[in-house]
């Protein structure tokens, strides 16, 4: 139940700090990459077929790039070993950053925004190696999880049946959108409740969005950096070559390190409030409000594999998440065999 009475003041406090992080996060989303992939352009310039340029602006920028993904995988460890899990959501939201490259089109693949790909250069410079022989394996790692798409197709093929148009474009721009809208309002929602619950020194937040997800704010990252998923892949179209697979294997790692976050964090909170947050957790959803069969089957692999509904250790929460993402990576193989 909402706590009484309201505090208008620190209710006013939380809602404009919520909205400031929300618009940021939309401006940088729909508006900022092709002003700043207009900016970069004159720094880092699409030089086509001028091979020698090209490879001298990826020799430059290959130790930041190494450093970045270094440094984000770090964060991601130390994140967990800390138990300072938020740090390792912002780790792996950080190796997700180059998806904004595909608001681009260019044919040098670090060309204006394009240039957040260094991040991925050490994944690319790795599986291309001559030893390896095969330069495609890159392309082939980046869609290794493309079953994550398999909730949307569905729902893509039928509004595009009950559409007039003759091309299933719109229907993507439209649920792109829609994504993004809905991820935002539920990182709103999600932040309000959080900072307000703070502000007034509840030491279980359990009133308002917390009431429909224990986890809101994590759940608005995954809508909306699920919907970047989608404009990268069925609505990007590049102008000129360069093009590279959706990035649906970063995806499902952010979204995995995310969960894990969450359950961690869950584990904190048995120990600091016992009983009272088992109860919360009986009564509010993990993440998404979904129907209990929904649930019961999605919950089915940790009661065989650890015996319970949930996992309670680093342990367990790394068992759990390692078969989910071989069975999403093996799903992937069976629909997208690799060439």
């Amino acid at each position: 139940m909402s706590p009484q009475p309201l505090d208008y003041s620190k209710l006013t406090a939380a809602s404009v700090l919520s909205a400031l992080f929300v618009g940021a996060l939309l401006y940088s989303t729909l508006i900022l990459p092709h002003r700043l992939h207009r900016f970069l352009l004159g720094w880092i310039p699409d030089y086509g077929l001028n091979w020698v340029e090209a490879e001298a602006a990826i020799e430059a920028l290959r130790p930041f790039g190494y450093l970045c993904f270094i440094l984000f995988l770090l964060l991601i460890i130390l994140g967990f070993l800390l138990r300072w899990f938020r740090l390792s959501a912002l780790g792996s939201l950080a190796l997700y950053l180059p998806t904004f490259s595909y608001f681009a089109s260019t044919m040098f693949f670090l060309a204006g925004l394009c240039v957040l790909r260094v991040v991925w250069l050490p994944l690319m410079e790795l599986i291309q190696a001559p030893w390896i022989n095969r330069p495609q394996l890159f392309g082939e790692l980046l869609d290794a999880a493309d079953a994550v798409y398999l909730p949307y197709i569905p729902l893509r093929i039928l509004l595009s049946l009950l559409s007039a148009s003759p091309t299933p474009r719109h229907v993507d721009r439209f649920i792109f959108n829609l994504l993004i809208s809905l991820g935002s309002a539920t990182l709103f929602l999600g932040s309000q409740t959080w900072l307000y619950g703070r502000l007034i020194g509840r030491d279980l937040i359990d009133f308002w969005m917390y009431r429909y997800s224990r986890h809101p704010q994590y759940l608005g990252l995954l809508i909306w950096s699920y919907g970047l998923l989608i404009y990268d892949r069925f609505i990007f179209t590049p102008v000129k070559g360069g093009y590279y697979p959706a990035p649906s294997l970063p995806w499902l790692i952010m979204a995995l390190t995310i969960t894990a976050s969450a359950l961690m964090e869950e584990a904190e909170m048995r120990k600091k409030l016992g009983e009272r947050y088992v109860k919360y957790q009986a009564s509010t959803p993990f993440m998404l409000p979904l129907p209990r069969g929904v649930s019961n089957l999605i919950g089915f692999p940790s009661r065989i594999l650890i015996g319970k509904e949930r996992p309670e250790t680093g342990r367990e929460t790394l068992l759990i998440l390692a078969f989910y993402t071989a069975l999403i990576i093996g799903v992937s193989a069976l629909i997208h065999p690799p060439h």
